[in-house]
């Protein structure tokens, strides 16, 4: 949430927490190879990247900087469940959202499970990292 659309809402110590969050996600870098990466680009640039060991080593570079934003994400959470204020909605959301995962589970993972074989995975040994390459459509290589 940007500082503007708080104000236009009226201000909330919610609205301080979303505003630091995006802060600290925005000026959050990942450095990798010498370059320094906004976190928001690394999980495309980790999907570009052929080798396996490559993918892994940026992907734990990539958890290590959400996992020092992770404070700010417990507040938010704790913040949201202590107003009670949208619980029904997400509770909703929640049902129709696991409905519309019910109905489209089997077959992408059939897909998914093919295209690891493919390239000689075993559907319960891919990686997050591996899933983003497999998602972009790059070159595979061990």
């Amino acid at each position: 949430m940007t500082a503007r659309a708080a104000a236009e809402r009226g201000h909330t110590a919610g609205d301080e927490l979303d505003l630091a969050i995006s802060e600290a996600e925005a000026s959050a870098l990942v450095y990798w190879r010498g370059e320094p990466l906004p976190l928001a680009v690394v999980p495309e640039r980790i999907s570009r990247i052929s080798v396996r060991a490559g993918r892994e080593l940026l992907y734990g570079s990539w958890a290590e900087a959400v996992e020092a934003l992770n404070p700010l994400y417990v507040a938010r959470l704790r913040d949201w469940k202590e107003s009670g204020a949208t619980a029904a909605d997400a509770t909703q959301l929640g049902r129709e959202l696991t409905g519309l995962g019910i109905n489209i589970e089997a077959a992408y993972h059939a897909a998914l499970r093919r295209y690891l074989a493919l390239i000689g995975i075993e559907s319960g040994d891919a990686s997050e990292a591996d899933l983003w390459h497999v998602l972009g459509g790059g070159r595979w290589l061990a």
